[in-house]
């Protein structure tokens, strides 16, 4: 029997990102319609999938606007300000 290799976060705490909830079907039907807005933030919490959340690795953001959220890992990207 094989080991399962531990999980590797792809961003770190502290980083400042850019994040966009994305609601499964929903929002790939009407996505390129009307592009949600995104939230800017910083990480501050990293955890591990669990019984709640059994798809890999989430992030708590400290937005800009002074809200904690919750953003899966795939709805996370480094902010870029010269993306148009």
């Amino acid at each position: 029997m094989g080991t399962i290799p531990p999980f590797v976060f792809q961003y770190n705490m502290g980083e400042f990102v850019e994040c966009t909830y994305h609601h499964g079907p929903s929002w790939y039907l009407t996505y390129y319609e009307n592009p949600p807005n995104p939230y800017h933030g910083i990480i501050v919490g990293r955890y591990l999938r669990d019984m709640y959340y059994p798809y890999g690795g989430f992030y708590r953001v400290l937005c800009l606007d002074g809200e904690c959220r919750y953003f899966a890992e795939w709805e996370i990207e480094i902010y870029n300000p010269q993306k148009s």
